[in-house]
């Protein structure tokens, strides 16, 4: 993949935030400029051809919120669904601000041993009232996937939380997946987090990105990696997560 600059979709605050934090109600009504963003982010995933590659990240960018932190918030009220783990999500929350790349790994640690399929349904229904999709973006990335695109969403959350989001935001089955994916001693690599968002397209054969997006300077690797990188106002930021792609096309 060929190096190329990120392209600042949007004035942004002047410290790009690490991580987007959790969504906050009473989003005032979407100012022109956002609507202008998803108007031009739609016309670049519009203009990637059959058999081109589109890279999203995913918390922040695909939907407001953090499924990596979901996930730490839903050990910590049911901590019957992570037997043997102790979860402190103040101190997650700590670390996350001191060490973002530490604290990925050890929200994603919590899937390493677990009851999966009653973890999943359990964070489905939890996301559903914490999660809040992009509809524009992710009708997109969707219409994309149906005329021939490849589309992998790449997380620094644990792999099972980010598809368990994308279930809920209704694109499972239409991307692939990359997120962190614990090992009984480690972890899967490359680890998705910052370069290695890169590495890790690398592995799964993709050699060309047309389109990136994201949402934070962790994201840069993957933005400066295709052939065009978008940055987009984190999703909470935002007050576009309900536009529809049809209203912003027509």
């Amino acid at each position: 993949m060929a190096a190329n600059r990120f392209e600042l979709t949007t004035l942004l605050p002047v410290a790009i935030p690490d991580a987007a934090p959790p969504p906050t109600a009473g989003l005032p009504p979407i100012a022109d400029g956002l609507r202008a963003e998803a108007v031009e982010v739609l016309a670049a995933i519009d203009a990637v051809p059959a058999g081109g590659c589109i890279a999203s990240d995913c918390d922040g960018t695909i939907w407001a919120g953090d499924v990596g932190d979901e996930l730490v918030r839903l050990a910590e009220a049911h901590p019957h669904l992570f037997p043997g783990v102790r979860v402190d999500a103040l101190a997650y929350f700590e670390r996350m601000e001191r060490d973002y790349i530490g604290g990925c790994l050890e929200s994603a640690s919590l899937t390493r041993t677990l009851a999966e399929p009653e973890v999943r349904a359990a964070l489905f229904d939890w996301l559903d009232r914490r999660l809040a999709p992009r509809l524009w973006l992710v009708e997109g990335l969707r219409a994309a996937t149906e005329r021939g695109v490849r589309v992998v969403a790449v997380s620094a959350s644990a792999r099972l939380a980010v598809e368990v989001g994308l279930r809920r935001c209704g694109l499972a089955g239409h991307c692939e997946v990359i997120g962190v994916d614990p090992t009984p001693t480690g972890f899967v690599a490359p680890v998705p987090i910052g370069a290695g968002k890169v590495a890790a397209l690398q592995r799964i054969g993709v050699g060309r990105v047309d389109v990136a997006l994201g949402d934070s300077r962790w994201d840069g690797p993957l933005l400066c990696a295709a052939e065009r990188g978008l940055l987009l106002r984190p999703g909470s930021q935002a007050s576009d997560v309900h536009l529809s792609a049809v209203a912003l096309r027509g």
